[in-house]
């Protein structure tokens, strides 16, 4: 699940001071003071376990208290491992084949099986490997459990006619609702919370809009072209198409509510999680490196805390590229960062 806070952003208010004396011999005005940049009030800190050094790792999720993170570790789309933090690098839990794609208190909402094949299923743990119980749905061939909490999940399930269809579930695999809704060529699932579910889809011979479901396949609503990938209260957050570029977007619930979150200097931008007034993701910046990110709710407050990463050396090397995925209540940060021999590694950014 992706959660909440206000961040300190630093405001700084440049003032002109002017002395009012008329005739000649007045004093020059005093010249404008330089900008201090926003204070980044955020540490990063390493999840990725020593002895994983060389192994890629992602922190995809955290939960709304901030007390654990989870994701995975990989060596290849073959080899993939579930795995579960509480803040440091020596607290992580393997929970065996799979990947953490979101979390709720005490829930961990993901997948196992081979990437991009039949073989992958939906599942469910509750902090140990042993705990795990499939959501994979009767009638489907391969399902993802994508986003949600301890009450429900939301994913997607692919039926036997190779459709991709957004799904419901309630913590078992009998209580799977399709949400797929009519005219659509597929859909996809990726977060949901008080009742609500967000996704993607495609009308027919149209290209893919951002979705939001109230529990059932008729209570579609559509957001416009773009995909939403996190709720939080009644706000949505995604990405969409804008002057032919790859904007960060925001909307609470209806097509004329989206803002632009793009921020000036990037080339393109996304927003993946959302937490109360609070948006994180990433963008890309002329020189081919990936910044993560941090907005409240506009395009100028948006906050790059690439900055952070430069303590983190890699093989004596910091990190080229940072990527942010999910938020909690109090503002911590989870997601990676990426070596420049293309090495991904899970990180915290702790709120200080």
């Amino acid at each position: 699940m992706k959660t909440h806070r206000l961040l300190f952003l630093g405001t700084v208010l440049t003032v002109l001071v002017l002395s009012g004396c008329s005739g000649s011999g007045a004093p020059s005005p005093e010249p404008t003071p330089t900008p201090t940049p926003p204070a980044v009030a955020y540490t990063l800190v390493p999840l990725a376990p020593a002895a994983l050094v060389g192994v890629s790792t992602s922190a995809n999720a955290i939960t709304p208290s901030g007390n654990q993170q989870g994701g995975l570790r990989f060596t290849n789309t073959s080899d993939m491992r579930a795995l579960l933090w509480s803040g440091t690098s020596s607290s992580v839990v393997d929970l065996g084949p799979g990947e953490i794609r979101a979390l709720g208190e005490g829930v961990q909402i993901g997948l196992t099986g081979l990437e991009g094949t039949l073989s992958e299923r939906a599942q469910l743990w509750r902090g140990t490997e042993a705990s795990a119980v499939s959501l994979h749905p009767t009638g489907y061939v391969a399902s993802h459990a994508l986003g949600g909490d301890a009450e429900i999940q939301v994913g997607r399930g692919q039926t036997t006619d190779s459709t991709s269809h957004a799904l419901l579930w309630r913590g078992t695999a009998a209580s799977v609702i399709d949400l797929h809704p009519t005219g659509f060529t597929f859909s996809r699932a990726y977060d949901g919370a008080g009742g609500v579910q967000v996704g993607t889809g495609r009308p027919a011979g149209g290209q893919d809009h951002a979705l939001l479901w109230r529990g059932t396949a008729a209570s579609v609503v559509d957001l416009g072209l773009g995909v939403a990938w996190a709720i939080s209260g009644d706000t949505q957050v995604g990405q969409g198409t804008v002057s032919g570029s790859t904007h960060a977007l925001l909307w609470h619930g209806t097509q004329a509510s989206r803002v632009d979150l793009h921020p000036t200097g990037f080339n393109d931008s996304r927003a993946f999680g959302v937490a109360g007034s609070r948006q994180v993701g990433y963008g890309s910046k002329a020189d081919g490196t990936i910044h993560a990110l941090l907005w409240e709710g506009t395009a100028a407050s948006a906050l790059d805390l690439h900055s952070t990463t430069a303590s983190y050396l890699i093989n004596g090397t910091a990190p080229r590229s940072s990527f942010a995925y999910g938020i909690d209540n109090s503002g911590n940060i989870v997601g990676t960062v990426r070596s420049v021999d293309g090495r991904d590694y899970a990180v915290l950014w702790k709120r200080n």
